[in-house]
């Protein structure tokens, strides 16, 4: 009795070191475990941190995701990488990871190396008018985008509301009025075959300006390589209906955000009243409703007046000479912020050879919603190029006015919003000949900080 006794109290003293012993080793490896896990957070946590010193905008990937480009239903989608897997707007549809992918893409630049930020392409190629990168994409026949190319019409068709204006229909069609040696051309669009000589922004004058003013736009330490879409749009943040981003942004990356998305961004904000022009087949631009005050158009004039002021001297390779400049202020154009000069009546004061015309004038009443008015540059003008001569819209305050042939009659395409007459009460000088408004003995232009000369052409 006594030795089984001894012998339980034994197996007792011996079983309780042996539990100490195995929680003592299981507390130990759990706060193992935990500081492990800690340590791995606190580097990974220092790891994104160091990323995003050097690369902020990369790190976070939200405004990629919510971008035109980035999005998973719409975006970026490169036909060559279709058997890879890639989701659509997964980063390597444009960037090469290693310079390659599975070896079917071109091999690096030699002996230069790999393409500026890794892109499966050049960036540009001389002349840069017709091989930008952009463009392997944004054009109408040969796109790398899976499932062929993307409609990019003009403003004319998407704001304007004319639908039957399908041409051009991509941003490379949009750039292909002019030449690669500056000189208007026949468009090689196979929908714009028949469109008469027009005009668009030279890519390499856009490229030019971006490089001459480092300290605003932020370019100096990528050099001569430099996307000239990129004066213009965030390739990371561009949107579907807010596609542009202010040239000035690009030297705070933090800064650079799209631009007109934002309430303080709209055409509205003008204390000189914005007033949209009418929408082929009903309402107003941009969306064909029945807003009128600029509370939902993008605040163009800010965004173009970056550049095109009153003051830059911007030259031009395709005139070979400066640029007319812009004076949107209140000393300097009629459309632009500066107070109209107008009689009491229908083309009845002095100088006067017309008067506006719906929407800008009551149509019944005869009378002026607004003392003045500020035009966007849109409402007149193609951002990327146009069939027209001076970037002019096919199709203006609602009405199609076809071609305008170059330096030819100009009336119609001002009759959109002006009703005019040679025969006003008082006159000091003689009409201009042959109705042409602009060019030849016409008399408007953008002032050039100045008063228009009879002679001032934008050519």
């Amino acid at each position: 009795m006594t030795k089984c006794r001894n012998n339980k109290e034994k197996i007792v003293r011996t079983a309780i070191p042996l539990r100490s012993l195995l929680y003592s080793f299981c507390l130990r490896f759990v706060a193992k475990r935990v500081a492990l896990l800690i340590l791995c957070s606190m580097l990974l946590a220092l790891c994104f941190i160091f990323v995003w010193i050097l690369h902020p905008d990369s790190a976070n990937s939200g405004p990629y995701l919510i971008s035109a480009h980035g999005n998973s239903e719409e975006g970026v989608n490169r036909s060559s990488l279709s058997s890879f897997g890639y989701s659509k707007g997964n980063c390597a549809h444009c960037h090469e990871q290693h310079a390659s992918i599975g070896g079917t893409e071109p091999a690096p630049d030699s002996p230069a190396g790999p393409d500026f930020y890794l892109l499966f392409q050049n960036l540009w190629e001389s002349p840069i008018q017709s091989n930008l990168f952009c463009f392997g994409c944004h054009r109408e026949s040969g796109s790398n985008q899976s499932g062929g190319f993307i409609n990019n019409y003009s403003y004319s068709y998407r704001r304007g509301g004319d639908f039957s204006y399908t041409c051009p229909d991509s941003i490379f069609g949009a750039f292909q009025f002019v030449g690669n040696n500056g000189q208007s051309q026949p468009n090689p669009d196979p929908v714009c075959a028949s469109a008469a000589k027009g005009s668009s922004h030279m890519l390499k004058d856009v490229r030019d300006e971006t490089l001459k003013g480092e300290s605003e736009w932020g370019f100096s330490s990528t050099g001569s390589q430099v996307d000239p879409c990129s004066g213009c749009h965030n390739p990371h943040k561009a949107k579907k209906d807010f596609p542009c981003s202010l040239p000035s942004a690009h030297a705070n990356i933090y800064a650079w955000e799209v631009w007109g998305d934002d309430s303080s961004e709209k055409m509205n904000h003008y204390t000189s009243y914005y007033w949209a022009p009418k929408r082929v087949n009903g309402g107003f631009e941009p969306d064909g409703t029945l807003t009128q005050n600029g509370s939902n158009v993008p605040d163009y004039v800010t965004l173009c007046t970056k550049c095109h002021t009153k003051d830059n001297v911007i030259y031009s390779s395709r005139l070979g000479r400066n640029l007319f400049r812009i004076n949107w202020l209140a000393d300097g154009d009629f459309h632009g912020t500066r107070p109209r000069n107008d009689g009491p009546g229908d083309k009845s004061g002095n100088e006067e050879f017309g008067d506006l015309i719906e929407p800008y004038k009551d149509k019944v009443g005869g009378a002026y919603t607004y003392n003045n008015y500020v035009l966007s540059c849109t409402d007149c003008h193609e951002p990327h190029g146009s069939p027209n001569e001076f970037l002019l819209r096919k199709t203006v305050n609602g009405t199609p006015v076809d071609i305008i042939g170059g330096n030819g009659l100009w009336s119609d395409w001002c009759h959109t919003c002006h009703s005019f007459s040679f025969s006003p009460p008082t006159m000091t000088h003689p009409p201009p000949s042959g109705n042409d408004c602009f060019s030849a003995e016409g008399c408007h232009r953008h002032c050039d900080q100045g008063p228009c000369g009879l002679f001032g052409t934008l050519f």
